[in-house]
């Protein structure tokens, strides 16, 4: 099986407000029943974000079962080594949900870069091991949403990055 995810890093200030028109084709794009579906994976690298990880994941949560096919997105929190409680935080989010959120730990902090590798790592692995599109007996695409756990993302710029990256695979096909 192939893995090539489409990557974006949602930072703070990021300005997609360019690819507004390209939401008009939200139900081609996502709700077609002629093409495979697309997955969506949220990474969130986290170092020490206890106080502030449980209300980025209520909102990515909000946000993402509002626009994306349900059962084809997930959220990954890579804990980068917190001394905190970042990952006891995560966990008791992650419990019945309708978008899955998941956690990985790294022993140490290696920095955001190796952090956001790992979690790109972890979905291919992951991908490649048990995620197949049942209908078509193949991988699904996969974009890969890199964002801060801080929350410090515009929430409204979400739909439209995610729409522009599902364009794009369209186009690829």
């Amino acid at each position: 099986s192939r893995f090539r995810p489409l990557l974006l890093s949602f930072q703070d200030g990021s300005n997609f407000e360019e690819v507004h028109d390209i939401q008009e084709r939200n139900d081609d794009i996502f709700g077609s029943s002629e093409r495979a579906p697309v997955k969506l994976t949220v990474i969130l690298p986290s170092y020490n974000e206890a106080l502030r990880i449980r209300d980025t994941l209520k909102e990515y949560t909000l946000q993402l079962d509002r626009i994306w096919e349900r059962g084809n997105c997930d959220i990954l929190v890579v804990n980068d080594g917190s001394t905190d409680d970042t990952m006891q935080v995560v966990q008791e989010f992650s419990g019945d949900r309708t978008i899955p959120v998941d956690c990985i730990s790294l022993e140490r902090n290696v920095g955001k870069g190796a952090a956001v590798a790992r979690g790109i790592s972890e979905v291919g692995r992951r991908q490649s091991s048990n995620e197949k599109d049942e209908k078509n007996g193949g991988t699904m695409e996969t974009i890969i949403l890199v964002a801060d756990a801080d929350g410090s993302g515009d929430m409204e710029c979400l739909e439209s990055m995610t729409t522009l990256l599902a364009s794009i695979l369209e186009i690829e096909k």
